[in-house]
């Protein structure tokens, strides 16, 4: 299994940044810098995928699947985060 998480970065009036995971909805990160968002919003990313892996959760959504999976045993996982470019706001 492989998955791709995207961020797409704004910047607020005040000079903060926010990362934004769109394949996961209410994944956001805040940082001083972009450098700061990213490794904040990477880092609940991670938390977020594993929990719902933990949980037999779909990774996107947070459901469970209606009906159990055949094979008990994890389909391995490659997860890659990349940076988007910076989206004015």
């Amino acid at each position: 299994m492989s998955l791709r998480l995207t961020v797409q970065f704004h910047r607020e009036d005040d000079g903060r940044w926010i990362a934004d995971v769109p394949e996961i909805p209410g994944v956001t990160g805040y940082g001083a810098t972009r450098a700061g968002a990213f490794a904040a919003v990477r880092k609940l990313a991670l938390e977020v995928v594993a929990d719902r892996l933990d949980h037999g959760e779909d990774i996107r959504t947070g459901r469970r699947p209606r009906r159990p999976a055949r094979s008990t045993a994890p389909a391995p996982l490659r997860l890659e985060i990349t940076p988007a470019r910076a989206v004015a706001r």
